[in-house]
């Protein structure tokens, strides 16, 4: 390596990405106080198995289906099973056709067969619809299917707001999408969902001995994609509403708290600023005569920060997936 140049080692990244659907602090700080944390930590555990050994037959093949029917047949329908859902296969509504309605329990299946796949009452009984493409498919670019170019955001946002449920799957089989149909202030069409790279969370539970899963460094990842992805987060109880509600609101209240804290400590780093030009001697400033210059220079400084905080957030640039930039943010 020549001298002066310096390898850059990627940081790991997560296999759970929240894209604007929550906020990141609900996620990592008060989803495990919620009670399905525990309750359901055994179960979560009888799933990543299930997936796990059908992630050894399939993991090999999955990109060579082709087809979506393959796939679906083969690894996405097998997934959605072993998750809890109850399932029915190539739906109807106005005309379109959704790949799969989602329901949490088999008499909410029935009310819907019994209404018919064809009545607009269909769609009163499940949880949520999913819908899939291939392998290798962008989950955000658009493809061509017969005569049609389909984007598979708005795809999802034209079947949630025919069916008037509140959330869909989006997935390629390596790559889950839950989507909302309504969306709160600051929430970017197609941009607000949470996501799971399923196959590289596999790949890790593959390599982990499975009576180690308390100690697998992916095992609060793989809880957060089981509680959010699976019947637990729709289920309603006497005693507390569903998990994806409490999610939504409780991520609702933390961003309006986040919101009134960052705005008075935007107003006291700009005091800080203008007493900081001030006051260094260097500067040979006066308070009577600099101090409007000072305070929109700090404003200046102030909106340059929030820009590189905002880039970073957006993963515009490369806070921790490039160690050198991370360290020297960090210094």
């Amino acid at each position: 390596m020549p001298r002066g140049s310096r390898k850059q080692l990627p940081l790991p990244l997560s296999a759970v990405h929240n894209s604007e659907l929550f906020s990141n602090h609900w996620l990592a700080n008060r989803l495990p106080l919620e009670p399905e944390w525990t309750e359901l930590k055994e179960t979560a555990r009888e799933v990543l198995k299930g997936l796990l050994e059908l992630w050894k037959r399939q993991c090999s093949r999955v990109e060579y289906y082709g087809s979506e029917q393959g796939l679906e047949q083969a690894f996405i329908q097998p997934v959605l099973q072993i998750l809890g859902w109850k399932l029915i296969y190539q739906t109807h509504l106005r005309g379109r056709k959704p790949d799969y309605a989602l329901f949490i329990s088999d008499k909410d299946l029935d009310s819907s067969l019994a209404a018919g796949r064809l009545s607009p009452d269909f769609w009163k009984y499940p949880a949520l619809l999913a819908d899939a493409k291939t392998w290798n498919a962008s989950l955000d670019k658009p493809t061509v299917v017969g005569q049609q170019r389909e984007y598979p955001p708005e795809q999802i946002e034209w079947y949630l707001n025919n069916s008037q449920l509140d959330y869909a799957i989006l997935t390629n089989g390596k790559t889950w999408r839950l989507i909302p149909r309504q969306h709160g202030p600051g929430q970017p069409r197609f941009q607000t969902y949470l996501e799971c790279d399923l196959g590289k969370l596999l790949d890790e539970g593959l390599r982990q001995p499975a009576t180690l899963f308390d100690l697998w460094p992916g095992c609060d990842e793989f809880l957060r994609f089981f509680l959010l992805f699976s019947p637990a987060a729709f289920a309603r109880r006497l005693e507390r509403t569903s998990l994806i509600e409490r999610a939504r609101n409780g991520s609702s209240e933390y961003r309006l708290g986040v919101g009134e804290r960052l705005k008075q400590r935007v107003f006291d780093a700009l005091d800080l600023c203008i007493e900081g030009f001030l006051s260094y001697h260097g500067n040979k400033l006066a308070p009577e005569k600099d101090k409007e210059n000072c305070r929109l220079q700090s404003l200046i400084l102030l909106y340059r920060l929030l820009f590189v905080l905002f880039a970073e957030d957006r993963k515009l640039l490369p806070y921790r997936a490039d160690r050198a930039y991370t360290c020297l943010g960090s210094a």
